[in-house]
């Protein structure tokens, strides 16, 4: 049969599409001298002829009557960040994620195979395996969102010159150092390691802002009061600027008379103008070799996070341990999950209190347990995603991580709990939990058909998309004309073009926001019976918004 000039256009368009990607590929896999060779992963192979949505297990839905939804979704990550890619893009506030470390003591699987170190391909099959994930990871961040990744010294050099290509070098925030333990450890066989890494980026650094850190005990003894200055006590801060301007660099010639000039290749951080004005003002220490700044302890109640993350601020293994035995009565349930006061603290930095945070390696389910809390502490409305596989556990080999683990740790923070000594611990509440699993949608040749395949099987994307969970009970909705809410906030899947009268009288009637999307072989099949609608509702295409991001992915 002789193909339209439509078929064959859209034909031509697909292959150059393609080969679009295949030079974005290409580009991405150079440069920074880093070396790896892209292998599919057994995922990819198992999905190669299919495409991932999201199916919702209702017997796992947490109903504490919120508007908050939390969710955890089960599945490889790599499936999960591809619809993710559609729901969420530039949605995400904030990323942490702990990924396999790639020890070489069979912490990281690569194709259902342990990569252990006598592998020769460990390191590139590693940085494979993450080059995949944090791309689309990048994608969902928000213009104002931040990335956390721990690693230790295995890959962290690595980790770094993978994140530079990836977010760019202009993103970096800092590298983290983090005493994961005090004390010596007595098997070391050179040196004890006591800490590890946690990388940060920003999507756009010009954006973002994190909160500062509240001033401790320790940091106040530096603040004393020599002069009996009336404004109390203060600190000595330099006036050299971390950076050289040749404009700054003069002699200072005080009113007092006092003469300075900065070092080689220093310059001051103010003008002589501003320089006079302090010294008006009381607030110059004049000292041998330089003048400092006063800076008084008042007009300072918060400083900038520091590089250096110490126990008694961000926690250490110890206390996971004792977490996950409190929770689950079992130390051993699960290996090395970071302490809830880390994650409490990263996620802290964020100035939003209604945030999106995302876990993909979520594992024992710190992040959500950490979200719960903060919320409870400041009466944030942060909103978890977790994401973690179906793998068996070394302890119950018949249950999988996500369901066993990962969503029991939430349920039970949420509900409350026993812990290992027989004590009542108090639910957080804190929102409603969703558990959802990944399905595939087996490739057609043919758009057409692989369109027909999408119907009603994309009301979970749509409805996580929206954040509406809530099935709207009215008399125009059907199996062909569906609607979901959340507050004023009303989602509308028109599935059926016969429909139309229905639909109408529907978006009449709602009083809110609406996003209407309609499933169409046509995107200008409605143009004319929703002339009157546009000015009320939002509309877009399924399943065409869905593929076109798949299609870019795969």
């Amino acid at each position: 049969m002789q193909k339209t000039p439509e078929q064959i256009i859209r034909e031509l368009t697909d292959k150059i599409k393609d080969l679009e990607c295949a030079l974005q590929k290409a580009k991405e896999n150079s440069g920074y001298g880093l070396k790896r060779e892209e292998k599919p992963e057994i995922f990819e192979e198992r999905a190669q002829n299919a495409l991932p949505v999201l199916k919702e297990k209702n017997d796992l839905f947490i109903d504490n009557k919120s508007d908050l939804d939390h969710l955890i979704i089960e599945g490889d990550n790599y499936h999960i960040l591809s619809a993710l890619s559609y729901t969420h893009k530039g949605k995400i506030d904030l990323i942490y994620i702990d990924p396999p470390y790639n020890t070489g003591n069979k912490d990281f699987v690569y194709n259902d195979n342990y990569v252990d170190s006598e592998d020769s391909y460990r390191h590139s099959k590693w940085l494979s395996f993450m080059n995949k994930r944090l791309r689309l990871a990048k994608e969902l961040l928000s213009d104002e969102g931040v990335i956390f990744i721990s690693i230790d010294d295995n890959e962290q050099a690595n980790l770094k010159l993978l994140c530079d290509q990836i977010f760019g070098e202009e993103s970096f925030i800092i590298q983290f150092v983090w005493q994961k333990t005090a004390g010596a450890k007595n098997n070391a066989r050179l040196v004890s390691s006591n800490h590890e890494y946690i990388f940060a980026y920003a999507k756009n650094k010009a954006l973002l802002s994190l909160l500062w850190d509240e001033r401790t005990e320790a940091a106040m003894k530096d603040y004393k009061n020599p002069d009996n200055d009336y404004r109390w006590a203060w600190s000595r801060t330099s006036m050299l600027a971390p950076w050289y301007t040749e404009k700054n660099r003069y002699e200072m010639v005080f009113a007092n008379g006092k003469k300075y000039y900065p070092d080689e290749w220093k310059s001051w951080r103010y003008s002589k103008e501003k320089m006079l004005e302090l010294e008006a003002d009381g607030r110059i220490s004049f000292e041998p070799n330089m003048p400092r700044k006063k800076t008084f302890l008042s007009e300072v109640d918060k400083v900038p996070p520091k590089s250096l993350l110490l126990q008694d601020l961000a926690g250490n293994n110890q206390q996971w341990t004792t977490e996950i035995q409190d929770i689950f009565w079992d130390k051993t349930m699960f290996s090395f999950p970071k302490p809830k006061k880390l994650l409490n603290y990263l996620i802290s930095k964020l100035l939003n209190k209604h945030s999106t945070i995302l876990d993909f390696f979520a594992g024992s389910g710190t992040t959500g347990h950490a979200v719960l809390e903060l919320n409870k502490q400041d009466w944030g409305a942060r909103q978890f995603i977790l994401c973690s596989n179906s793998e068996a556990t070394a302890i119950e080999p018949e249950k999988n991580i996500c369901r066993n683990i990962t969503y029991e740790r939430v349920k039970r923070v949420m509900q409350g709990y026993k812990n290992a000594k027989g004590e009542a611990i108090e639910g957080l509440w804190g929102g409603n939990l969703r558990y959802y699993t990944t399905d595939f949608i087996k490739k057609e040749k043919s758009t057409d058909d692989l369109r027909q395949k999408f119907i009603y099987l994309c009301d979970e994307l749509l409805c996580i998309k929206e954040d509406t969970f809530t099935v709207l009970n009215s008399d125009y909705c059907s199996d062909q004309l569906r609607c979901y809410y959340k507050s004023d906030h009303y989602t509308v899947i028109l599935y059926d073009l016969w429909q139309m009268d229905k639909l109408q009288q529907l978006i009449a009637g709602v009083n809110g926001q609406v996003s209407l999307y309609l499933f169409s072989l046509s995107k200008d099949a409605y143009e004319e019976e929703l002339l009157l609608l546009k000015d009320k509702v939002k509309i877009e295409n399924v399943p065409d918004d869905i593929l076109e991001t798949y299609h870019k992915i795969f």
